[in-house]
């Protein structure tokens, strides 16, 4: 342990020396029974809690969903149309998130194939342990940009939800307020408002 040891270097140098004779275990501070070729699953156990912390969100958010249908919508206050004019807004958005969605596809179809041909030829990950042998990090391209996909993927349903979720909230919030007070308006606002959060929050971390 350097530490115990400091008394012993009477300049930088000469601790910088000696931090340079140490082994991979003896910096990481693991003896024989916790090595580097044993810690590969840290960096899967990181995933972990916010995989988790992603999955409650989307239940969460499926919980403020049956919520949120509860409310009343144009129907039950005698005024279709309100439901009429939400249902044309949808239509509208949709169709503009669906010409924005292909175009960005290509974007990002095209952004894959360069960034896994950029970490294919140069990987970052250097060497790696996977089953106790080291092996080189070829895998990166296809990683990263497996990665930068799924997230878009994320991103685009996110984006598809939270419309449908926002023109629903809004109708609701206008019949709640037409039917009964201001905070009755106020709380499905909030319902509808927490959903989309949650939502969005939950397939990032997912």
């Amino acid at each position: 342990d350097l530490r115990s040891r400091e008394g012993e270097f009477a300049t930088v140098a000469q601790l910088f020396e000696a931090m340079a004779t140490l082994t991979v275990d003896e910096m990481l501070g693991c003896g024989e029974w916790l090595c580097p070729r044993d810690r590969v699953w840290e960096r899967y156990f990181y995933t972990i809690i916010p995989g988790i912390a992603g999955v409650l969100s989307l239940v969460f958010a499926i919980a403020m969903k049956s919520r949120l249908s509860k409310k009343p919508d144009g129907k039950s206050i005698d005024v279709p149309k309100l439901d009429t004019i939400a249902a044309q807004v949808k239509s509208s958005a949709n169709a503009f998130l669906k010409v924005e969605k292909m175009f960005l596809g290509v974007f990002v179809l095209l952004l894959a194939i360069v960034i896994g041909i950029m970490y294919i030829v140069e990987p970052v990950s250097g060497i790696q342990w996977v089953f106790n042998e080291e092996v080189e990090a070829w895998d990166d391209g296809f990683r990263i940009a497996g990665v930068m996909v799924v997230g878009a993927l994320a991103s685009a349903i996110a984006c598809w939800l939270s419309v449908a979720v926002a023109t629903d909230s809004n109708a609701r919030t206008a019949a709640s307020c037409s039917k009964g007070t201001l905070g009755d308006g106020l709380n499905a606002a909030f319902v509808g408002t927490t959903l989309v959060s949650f939502l969005v929050a939950g397939l990032a971390l997912v």
